[in-house]
């Protein structure tokens, strides 16, 4: 990204706390404590070259960590600049409705629910 000097020019987009995968691989050890969390976005901000990624993503769920801590995680990357907007990968839709419950401007994307899904729990769809 620095020596092409195109950084505006381009919406950047990364994911963290993807499942461990050193020393053994394991996918389903969660990985999205604030401290992991910051330590790869930090990672993907000094690999790419930048100092803010355009939106970041949960890459998964950890369903025994509260949605109000996994918000406030992201939100203090906004804080600090770090990232513009999150979301979220991988997620349930009744884990999005709660997420949704704390910070209402949050959107669930039609396109990454099943259609039975959408008109089960969406009561406005997008």
């Amino acid at each position: 990204m620095k020596r092409s000097e195109k950084r505006n020019q381009v919406v950047l987009i990364s994911k963290g706390g993807h499942p461990s995968l050193f020393p053994i691989p394991n996918m389903h050890k969660f990985r999205l404590s604030k401290e992991e969390m910051t330590k790869d976005l930090d990672g993907s901000l000094s690999d790419l070259g930048t100092y803010h990624i355009d939106i970041y993503l949960y890459h998964r769920d950890d369903p025994k960590r509260p949605v109000e801590e996994l918000i406030e995680t992201m939100e203090g990357f906004v804080r600090a600049g770090k990232i513009r907007y999150y979301g979220v990968s991988n997620w349930t839709l009744p884990k999005i409705i709660e997420a949704q419950a704390i910070w209402p401007t949050a959107e669930v994307s039609s396109s990454s629910i099943s259609p039975a899904a959408e008109r089960k729990y969406v009561t406005n769809p997008i």
